[in-house]
């Protein structure tokens, strides 16, 4: 949970905008999901130098312009539809 905290922080120090939340799924596993709206494209862009978030099959990575948003997790249902409806509303 520390992790999920500092990532939090990170965001927000460098976006204009950041979000996170913590759902349970019906197995008991979490699924964390953060956002951030960047001041720039450049910024947003430099986001994806944090290695443990790319190419992660426990992560599913959607960006948009300077908006980055991230669900990490262990799969499942609820980590597949709120990817899938980040991926939807981010297209």
């Amino acid at each position: 949970m520390l992790t999920t905290v500092v990532l939090a922080i990170q965001l927000a120090v460098v976006s204009s905008a950041a979000f996170s939340a913590i759902y349970e799924q019906s197995s008991g596993e979490l699924i964390v999901v953060y956002a951030s709206r960047f001041a720039s494209i450049e910024k947003a862009l430099e986001s994806r130098s944090h290695s443990r978030w790319v190419d992660n099959p426990k992560v599913i990575r959607v960006e948009n312009g300077t908006i980055v948003a991230m669900v990490h997790g262990e799969g499942g249902p609820c980590f597949n539809a709120v990817g899938a409806h980040l991926r939807s509303v981010l297209k």
